[in-house]
């Protein structure tokens, strides 16, 4: 059965090789817009059949732009797991016996040598991964794990106490990626450009960057914007978006207000809507998941539906570390978090993965964590693109 539908997929590539060759010459402005809407996995494997179609999708970065915005997307839910390693998972709904179902590593390999990076945190847009590490390197890397471009930036000093958000400007049908780093307390925020290959200092007067992202849950990047949460002085709980093409911050209202949370946990559904998980400080409250209807960008007005209110036993151990995947359609979503045994051996810490919704309520384990000093777990929903990596001198480094 196998043997027939390899030989069923190596017929029909054939034809449609043969059927490339056969096709009239059509105009190049109509054959972008055909391809520019086939899904990026579909185009990857197209690309052989056609050496100008190659070239469009390697080479020109106008393209890519365009198919980023255009074609039908793909949602890859990746795991950051504890051995600083990203793997590709699903979710096996067994009634008795619900399991995490793990593909092939996507592997970051250093580009001059065959050591892997090991990745401690890794921050998702539009296609690209900004890694960091623990380890003593001075380098981050923006990585598209789908072309396998890597593209190694030296941070220097920073590295160590610093957060680092990968977003986009955009100007006509160019986007122009660049870093947000900062730390906690300190007025030295800065930015890196990717297509000048250069830090410098940033000046945002209006709120400061002083807020600790230490944990990917508090951020996420939505249309080349920068969203994280904010605690003013005043005890207001809020969301800041950082907007790269103005190098302002804004703040923004969350769903509703409380003195404090047990959790608040920012993630992205789809192409354009942010979604917030809130659990107030309070007995018996229940654990509540948001997403925007929109955004005003005149008026800063936020329009939020609450799409789940779940009633979590106290097993599912929830806070701002934690990270998550919203299914709107479904009303699923999938929480994965480090889980504490409360007794003294540290031998029964697990990370697990809790899959909750209506009707629904599973709790799976990923695996034991007999020491919690390892990487913390995260998950978040990646989009195959051709986005480019312009290194400096206009140059792209395709990893191994």
């Amino acid at each position: 059965m196998a043997r027939r539908r390899a030989k069923s997929k190596t017929l029909s590539f054939q034809r449609i090789q043969s059927s490339t060759k056969m096709l009239p010459e059509l105009p190049k402005d109509l054959v972008e817009e055909i391809l520019c809407r086939v899904t990026a996995t579909s185009l990857n494997r197209l690309r052989t059949t056609c050496r100008a179609w190659n070239r469009l999708i390697e080479d020109d970065r106008r393209f890519a732009t365009k198919h980023l915005e255009k074609a039908p997307k793909e949602f890859i839910p990746l795991m950051l797991r504890k051995e600083y390693r990203v793997f590709p998972f699903s979710v096996n709904h067994h009634k008795n016996d619900p399991s995490v179902v793990f593909k092939r590593e996507v592997k970051l390999i250093y580009r001059l040598s065959n050591y892997r990076f090991r990745i401690d945190r890794v921050f998702h847009c539009d296609g690209l991964l900004l890694c960091t590490s623990d380890e003593n390197e001075s380098r981050i890397v923006v990585w598209n794990p789908f072309t396998r471009e890597t593209r190694w930036i030296e941070a220097g000093l920073k590295r160590r106490d610093f957060t680092f958000l990968l977003g986009y400007s955009q100007v006509t049908s160019s986007k122009s990626y660049k870093i947000l780093s900062f730390r906690s307390g300190r007025n030295d925020s800065e930015i890196y450009d990717l297509n000048s290959d250069s830090w410098r200092r940033l000046f945002d007067n209006d709120h400061s960057l002083e807020l600790t992202v230490r944990y990917s849950g508090h951020s996420v990047s939505l249309k080349g914007n920068i969203y994280r949460f904010y605690g003013e002085e005043t005890g207001t709980k809020s969301l800041l978006r950082f907007d790269f093409a103005t190098e302002k911050s804004e703040i923004l209202p969350l769903p509703y207000q409380c003195d404090s949370y047990d959790a608040k946990i920012l993630s992205v559904v789809g192409e354009d809507k942010l979604s917030v998980l809130l659990k107030r400080c309070r007995k018996g409250s229940k654990t509540e998941i948001w997403v925007t209807n929109g955004i005003d960008d005149t008026t800063k007005a936020v329009s939020w539906t609450k799409v789940l209110a779940l009633n979590l036993s106290k097993e599912l151990q929830i806070t701002d570390r934690g990270s998550f995947l919203l299914d709107e359609e479904k009303k699923v979503v999938q929480i994965c978090e480090r889980w504490f045994d409360n007794g003294d051996d540290e031998n029964y810490n697990s990370d697990m993965l809790y899959v909750v919704g209506e009707g629904k309520k599973d709790l799976i384990t990923v695996y034991e964590v007999p020491d919690i000093r390892v990487c913390w777990p995260a998950i978040l929903n990646y989009v195959p693109s051709f986005a480019q990596i312009k290194l400096a001198g206009g140059k792209r480094k395709r990893g191994h």
